[in-house]
This record gives C-alpha cells, structure tokens and sequence, in this order.
C-alpha cells in the first residue's frame, strides 16, 4: 500500500476498505495496463519495503528506534470520525511493530533484515547490497 502512494497505517486506522490489496491492484492495473495477481502486487509490496529497510539501514542507520510513529500519534486523540478520541497506544505499537518485524523475516528486537531469509524470499540484490555495505 506504501508502494502506491498511500499509507498503510491511515488506510487501516481510518478505512479499512482500503487495508484490501484487491483495490490497489485494480487501481495499478487499470493505469498501467499490467494484468498482476493480488499475490505479484504483494510480492512487488514487499520487495519494496525490503529495499527501503536496506536503504534505510546502511545510509542512515535506522534501527528500531527509527520505526516509531510521531511522538503526537500516540499522545493527541484523532478529533473525528469513527475512531475520535482514540490514540496509538505506545505497548500495542510495540506488540505490532514485533509482528511486523516477524512477518517480514527481520529481528523482533533491533528491526535489522536478516540476510539469509532475504535470500529464502528470492531478495537475493538486496542481501547482496547489506552485505556489501554494511
């Protein structure tokens, strides 16, 4: 969802709607001409993501730390709409950022790739660019 432009994060907080990978490949399909799966949308998604986290990682350092919402997601309530008054909760972000580093294949704990799992996934260019760089 990052990959076309929209944030994942506001798409699942305010409709879930668009949480479903079906719209944005419709939407790609129909400006691009291509005929991908939901499942080749996902994969290109993901390589994405991998790339941005390597990119992120050797040219700036990033590690967990730099994996958190603004400090005002998690203390201003949102001032409308269906979930007005609500805020991100510093424990339950934690709770999903592990998940997230999981279901990716990174470390749960420092959010670092790791290279061997990027190969399994068939990433093969971007553990060959952690490894040359880091």
């Amino acid at each position: 969802v990052d990959s076309v432009g929209i944030c994942y994060f506001n798409a699942g907080w305010y409709e879930f709607a668009l949480s479903d990978v079906t719209y944005f490949r419709e939407l790609y399909n129909s400006i691009t001409g291509a005929e991908l799966s939901n499942e080749e949308l996902w994969r290109i998604g993901e390589e994405v993501v991998n790339m941005e986290k390597a990119i992120n990682t050797v040219f700036a350092g990033f590690t967990r730390k730099d994996d958190y919402l603004p400090e005002r997601v998690m203390t201003i309530p949102i001032s409308g709409g269906k979930f007005k008054g609500e805020i991100m909760h510093r424990d339950k972000f934690d709770e999903m950022l592990e998940e997230y580093y999981e279901f990716h294949g990174w470390d749960r704990k420092t959010g670092l790739q790791d290279v061997d799992r990027l190969e399994e996934k068939g990433f093969e260019r971007i553990a060959k660019f952690l490894v040359s760089n880091l």
